[in-house]
């Protein structure tokens, strides 16, 4: 199955903030504080 990336249709600093929420997300659950989220 094929699952396109948006890194070609959002803008580079919208592609940053995805990525920078995505390793706050990994932090969070590394952490196990996702309970929550």
């Amino acid at each position: 199955m094929h699952i396109p990336s948006l890194k070609e249709i959002v803008s580079a600093e919208e592609w940053a903030l995805r990525c920078d929420l995505a390793a706050c997300y990994r932090l969070v659950s590394a952490y196990g504080w996702s309970d929550l989220v």
